[in-house]
């Protein structure tokens, strides 16, 4: 049994799986080999034998994650298929597109060296990302628009807002605090 699950998938997983244990058990049960005591390992088993039911990345990943309780920002790469598909629950994730290019990360400064245009995933969305696409979707199979932020604007408003509060706050007041 073992031989169906030999790395078809590489996956980034930030979060804790909750019931990665009894996952971990019952796989076991069926031949696959664990190398690690992490709850990624266990995900990347799952999808991998989700991915062997009918070869849809997406689908795959939507299966795996309605098995799990716990929080992730997780990004799979499936090496058969030229796409990589996120998930958030709980956990930051955020896709950054590019010209040609796409780059995921859990913060946007990381990204803005790369590109200005973000996606912030929430939870429960499902991001497929191929070279130049982002389809996003939920964990029921729902699509819906990319809802593209342009960092610089982004933190304009931030600093716009920080200025305006700074401004409406006195300074007897704030003297007052540091004393």
């Amino acid at each position: 049994a073992s031989d169906v699950y030999k790395r078809q998938v590489v996956i980034v997983h930030n979060g804790i799986i909750e019931n990665a244990r009894i996952f971990r058990s019952i796989l076991t049960k069926k031949g696959v080999v664990f190398h690690s005591e992490t709850d990624s390992e266990v995900i990347s088993h799952i999808l991998e034998y989700e991915l062997a039911r009918d070869n849809s990345p997406t689908k795959a990943l939507r299966r795996t994650l309605s098995k799990l309780v716990g929080t992730w920002g997780l990004c799979a790469i499936f090496l058969e298929h030229d796409v990589m598909v996120c998930a958030r629950n709980g956990s930051p994730l955020i896709i950054g597109q590019g010209d040609g290019e796409t780059f995921v990360s859990s913060d946007p400064h990381a990204l803005s060296s790369h590109t200005q245009r973000v996606v912030f995933m929430e939870d429960g969305d499902i991001a497929t990302l191929t070279h130049d696409n982002i389809t996003m979707s939920n964990i029921h199979g729902h699509s819906f628009d990319t809802d593209v932020t342009i960092l610089e604007e982004e933190w304009e408003e931030a600093v716009d807002y920080f200025v305006k509060t700074l401004k409406s706050v006195s300074y007897t007041h704030l003297r007052a605090h540091e004393t």
